[in-house]
């Protein structure tokens, strides 16, 4: 059996969120404001990813809010309860 320590836990977070992507364009906004995506598009398109490293300076606990809030806000959470 695999030990999940904090660590792990943390980056299981972290590619559960990046793999979530953003919901719409304002929570994108709101993200890269909060210094957790940066913007990838151009003047044609708009688009963001997240930002791996800033996530990893967060706690697991703010982690888990951040997946939870997307998932909620996300086609799935409207018709799963989190």
């Amino acid at each position: 059996m695999i030990n999940i320590g904090p660590e792990l836990m943390k980056e299981i977070f972290i590619d559960a969120i990046c793999g979530a992507g953003f919901n719409n364009i304002g929570s994108a906004m709101d993200m890269q404001n909060k210094g957790y995506a940066i913007f990838t598009g151009n003047q044609h398109n708009e688009d963001w990813a997240w930002d791996r490293k800033a996530l990893n300076r967060l706690t697991t606990e703010v982690l888990v809010e951040i997946y939870v809030a997307t998932k909620r806000n996300s086609e799935w959470g409207k018709t799963h309860k989190i």
